[in-house]
């Protein structure tokens, strides 16, 4: 499911061999089992292709042409460039000249992969074809990947063909070696992908590169959540009940980085988007059945076991040679079994489906003991991180500005929390008086309203409190910010969306689908970035200072997943909170 290592429990095993024996056993039955991946290449269907690029100067030209050369030629290909500071820009000057379908986007600031591929979608909506292919920059693909993929899509509720990604090696020998033990996991990972798409159960798709239906990648953007989007993307998929089809016929290929150091730190990266899934997805992927039961709890239930097992059998066999007995539930017995289990379950399946890898043992252990080792530490590292509420750190946003953006934490406050802190709180309270607005006194901070505690949080730096939000709830399905405030010294630094994304994101926890907010109408700035982050103005009212405020409502579950236009939003929003104000709702 992306941790990417065999189990010593064989679960995930056997649930994937049960699957290919029924489908072996549906095929022989039926007389034409209908094989998918062919496409008439007289058939009308439009594939765009978009392709982010970020600092891509080495391989965007070779991608591009790739995709120029596919059986099944290309409505468009589209270049989002995430403010590259290379030669990207010029290399696609030339390009546009070459291709009469050939557009390039560029941004002005970096904003992450997912973001970039859903501004293109949202821009480009009326000039993309019914599907749209996303790739790396730095990918080739077969001459049939495209047609192989497109043919998939049979039915209106499947959202997206993955094809198996490969990756070529590098020269670096130890690079070489990581790279190997990784390609192993791939080559056996691919027929347990088969069993995955037979039972509509796919893990993840090929962050490399992937086919959906453009309307769907429309109306569900890919949310910016985790480390790893493609994860989170094909989980949100199977949870709205669309099918996601593996091609094994359709073919990416992609480089493996020179640098081991690299390597890891990709693996590590794929791990920990993968904890950041389950704790995002959380209960919602019981929606995804079939996805939940019988391929990501299985793997939840046998992934950390094991890669404790694995960085701790060399432990325990010293411990045991050193000290015999001292270990009375984990002797030397224990050591051979699991060593005799694990290399059962490794060199078998290996030498079934891809005997060439067998040369390759060696490597295959090395990056069994640093992927285990990476899970741990992945694992660990993104439960503490959900603990402390400091999951608004996940965002794939690539940031210029990482180091210091890193020493920026969102946490959740108590009501014990602001009382030991309570001075630190109103030392900013000058910030406040200077936007016009009545400083808050002891009473206003330990006031104690419906949902407070739930929905207040502060921002800190280096432990300094630099900014803070103060929420609460109306009703069932209404949440209010009643105070949201940034130090002046730290503004411009994106903190003000950081703490309005925690409370949207824990009032979406908490089935919390409206919030609402007001700012002084001779506050532009304040205004200006309400209506930018989605809130919908809805009139003006008076306060007890009988100072005149713009009232403002968001659509939390609307905005999460787009598919409305601004009007249509400000028409639903706006009847709903007049009818409310009216005593009708």
């Amino acid at each position: 499911m992306g941790i990417g290592i065999p189990y010593i429990m064989p679960l995930t095993f056997s649930i994937d061999a049960i699957t290919l024996g029924l489908k072996y056993i549906r095929d022989k039955i039926k007389k034409n089992p209908g094989k998918r991946g062919c496409m008439s290449r007289g058939n009308n269907r439009k594939v765009s292709v978009i392709i982010p690029a970020y600092n891509s100067e080495k391989s965007l030209e070779t991608t591009v042409m790739s995709i120029y050369s596919q059986t099944l030629k290309p409505k468009n290909v589209v270049v989002i460039d995430d403010c590259s500071t290379d030669r990207t820009h010029e290399i696609c000057q030339k390009l546009q000249l070459e291709f009469d379908n050939f557009f390039y986007l560029r941004r002005k600031k970096n904003m992450g992969k997912a973001k970039n591929i859903n501004y293109a979608v949202k821009k480009l909506m009326h000039q993309l074809g019914s599907i749209t292919v996303v790739v790396d920059s730095d990918i080739l693909l077969d001459k049939e990947c495209i047609e192989k993929m497109a043919g998939n899509f049979t039915s209106d509720d499947i959202a997206a063909v993955t094809p198996y990604g490969y990756t070529l090696p590098p020269n670096n020998p130890l690079a070489r070696a990581l790279h190997y033990g990784n390609s192993w996991n791939n080559e056996v990972f691919k027929i347990r992908k088969v069993a995955q798409s037979y039972r509509n159960a796919v893990s993840v798709v090929c962050g490399a590169g992937t086919a959906y239906r453009t309307k769907i990648l429309h109306d569900l953007p890919i949310p910016v959540r985790t480390k790893t989007e493609d994860t989170d993307y094909t989980w949100v998929l199977q949870e709205h009940g669309y099918k996601i089809i593996y091609e094994e016929g359709a073919l990416i290929h992609s480089f493996d980085s020179e640098k081991p150091s690299a390597l890891m730190r990709q693996w590590f990266r794929w791990y920990s988007g993968t904890f950041q899934s389950i704790y995002i997805h959380g209960r919602k992927l019981v929606k995804a059945k079939k996805l939940f039961l019988t391929t990501v709890l299985p793997s939840m239930i046998e992934s950390v076991p094991y890669a404790l097992g694995v960085v701790t059998l060399p432990l325990v066999f010293a411990i045991n040679v050193a000290a015999p007995g001292a270990l009375p539930l984990f002797g030397m017995s224990y050591v051979k079994g699991f060593f005799l289990a694990d290399a059962f379950l490794t060199i078998v399946p290996t030498a079934i489906i891809s005997p060439k890898y067998l040369r390759y043992t060696p490597e295959i252990y090395v990056y069994k003991f640093i992927g285990s080792a990476l899970t741990l530490v992945s694992f660990s590292k993104i439960t503490y991180e959900k603990a402390a509420h400091k999951q608004l750190n996940w965002s794939n946003t690539w940031r210029k500005d990482s180091e210091s953006s890193q020493k920026i934490i969102i946490r959740r406050i108590s009501e014990r929390y602001v009382m030991k802190n309570l001075s630190k709180f109103l030392s900013l309270e000058d910030n406040w008086t200077e936007l016009g607005e009545r400083p808050w006194s002891r009473d206003n901070f330990m006031c104690r309203i419906p949902g407070k505690w739930k929905l207040s949080f502060a921002a800190t730096r280096n432990s300094a409190i630099i900014g803070y939000l103060i929420g609460s709830q109306a009703n069932e399905k209404l949440a209010r910010v009643n105070k949201i405030l940034v130090d002046r010294n730290h503004r411009k630094n994106g903190i003000g969306k950081l703490l309005l994304d925690a409370f949207e994101s824990r009032c979406l926890e908490n089935n919390i689908t409206q919030a609402e907010l007001k700012a002084l109408t001779d506050n532009p700035s304040a205004n200006n970035f309400y209506i930018n982050l989605g809130y919908v103005p809805c009139g003006e009212v008076k306060g007890t200072d009988k100072k005149t405020r713009n009232f403002y409502k968001k659509d939390l579950a609307r905005d999460r997943y787009g598919g409305d236009s601004i009007d249509s939003i400000r028409d639903t929003v706006c009847r709903d909170t007049n009818s409310r104000k009216a005593g009708i709702a």
